[in-house]
């Protein structure tokens, strides 16, 4: 296995280990988002990706996207709700380094 393919989703876990405050988490959440983007953007430039990949990926690069923008209404207290978007955001994140780490086909 290529160390790229694991590379992101364990920047990932990093970038989120010992958050505290709520604002924190979604700072984590946006710059992870950020990575995750550049990742794929640069995995198509090197073909390392195919078009489906590429269209998937951004299904879930869209819903976290939309994720952070409700989770930010709730900062900087948090709650449920923002618990539950960020939630959402960590998934939709994970779709996303599932997709990066295959090779294309």
């Amino acid at each position: 296995m290529n160390h790229r393919h694991i590379a992101l989703p364990i920047l990932i876990l990093l970038l989120l280990a010992g958050c505290k405050s709520p604002t924190q988490q979604w700072a984590v959440q946006r710059e992870s988002l950020t990575v995750a983007t550049k990742a794929l953007t640069a995995a198509a430039q090197a073909g390392a990706i195919n078009d489906e990949q590429i269209i998937t990926a951004d299904v879930f690069v869209k819903a976290a996207r939309r994720g952070l923008e409700v989770a930010e209404g709730y900062l900087p207290d948090g709650g449920g709700a923002f618990d539950s978007y960020l939630s959402a955001v960590d998934t939709a994140l994970i779709k996303v380094a599932e997709i990066y780490s295959k090779k294309s086909r």
